[in-house]
C-alpha cells in the first residue's frame, strides 16, 4: 500500500445555521471513510465571505479535512464530494509535508515572547511631555486688526439690492 497524506478543502453554504452544518461535516467525513480511510481530521476554518458568489451564495463555512489514502481512493473521494449535496466547492490536494524542528520552534517562541514583553513595557511606560523652548526674535510682530464682522442683512434689504441691480441696464461691450 502506498498511502499518501491528503487534504480536502470544502466550502459549505453560509446560508445554513451552525447546527445545520454539523450533519454536512459528518456526511463529508463518512464519504471519506467509505473508501477505507480510517482517520479523518476535520478542521473548522470559520465562516467567511467567498470571493465571488457560488450558486448565489456569498458566504461559506470553510472546512479542511486531513487523511491518508491511496491515490485512486483520493480520486474517488473527490468525485463523490462534487455530487454531495450541501458542499458548494471541494478541492483535494496532497497535504504539505511539514518538518518541524523542535529547537527552531522553541527559538521562534522565545523571540515572539520577548517582542511581546517589549511591546508591553513600551505601552506601560508613562508618557513624558517634553518642554520645547521657542525663541522669539527681537522684532515685534506686526499685528493686523481683524475686519469688523458684517452685519446680518434682512431679506428685505437683500430683495431691494437685487431689484436695484435688475433695474440697471446691462451693457456688454464686445
Amino acid at each position: 500500500m502506498d498511502l499518501k497524506k491528503y487534504e480536502v478543502f470544502t466550502i459549505i453554504p453560509g446560508t445554513l445555521a451552525e447546527n445545520e452544518v454539523a450533519p454536512i461535516v459528518e456526511r463529508v467525513v463518512s464519504v471519506i471513510q467509505e473508501t477505507g480511510v480510517v482517520t479523518v481530521e476535520p478542521q473548522a476554518l470559520g465562516k467567511m465571505k467567498i470571493a465571488y458568489p457560488v450558486k448565489h451564495v456569498r458566504y461559506g463555512y470553510f472546512y479542511n479535512f486531513t487523511f491518508e489514502a491511496e491515490p485512486q481512493h483520493a480520486q474517488a473521494i473527490g468525485q463523490k464530494l462534487r455530487i454531495e449535496e450541501g458542499v458548494l466547492r471541494s478541492l483535494i490536494r496532497f497535504a504539505p509535508a511539514v518538518k518541524r524542528n523542535p529547537e527552531a520552534v522553541a527559538a521562534a517562541q522565545r523571540k515572539m515572547d520577548a517582542e511581546m514583553a517589549q511591546e508591553e513595557r513600551i505601552e506601560k511606560q508613562p508618557t513624558v511631555k517634553k518642554k520645547t523652548v521657542v525663541e522669539h526674535s527681537a522684532e515685534t510682530p506686526v499685528v493686523q486688526s481683524a475686519p469688523a464682522p458684517k452685519e446680518a442683512l434682512d431679506m428685505e434689504e437683500i430683495g431691494k439690492k437685487v431689484d436695484k441691480l435688475l433695474e440697471e441696464d446691462f451693457k456688454i461691450d464686445i
